[in-house]
């Protein structure tokens, strides 16, 4: 309500999901396809502080996994974006590396 958002609870085949005009759309992830288990796939996320509440978050390797082996048409669509979003922060990371060295 601070966010002025809501939750969308599942309906069929579509996951819950947070809106509001200061929330961008996003998915919770219901079903990992061709990872591992929740638990198991707890060691790949890593936590963020979302409006003072801590969310883990999928590493992005891991959703372009998951979005390569489930193939939907949406996942063929989004799969190139992830892994040159993915490629660029590495990127990223490695200069800022390279410069506190």
């Amino acid at each position: 309500k601070a966010v002025k958002g809501g939750y969308i609870e599942p309906i069929m085949l579509n996951p819950p999901m947070f809106y509001g005009d200061n929330i961008k759309m996003f998915d919770i992830v219901v079903t990992l396809s061709g990872l591992e288990d929740f638990n198991t796939e707890l060691k790949n996320t890593t936590e963020i502080k979302l409006e003072g509440c801590s969310v883990k978050i999928l590493k992005l390797e891991r959703i372009i996994k998951s979005k390569k082996t489930a193939n939907r048409k949406k996942d063929q669509l989004s799969v190139p974006v992830l892994e040159d979003t993915l490629a660029t922060l590495k990127t990223l990371n490695k200069k800022r590396a390279d410069t506190s060295s």
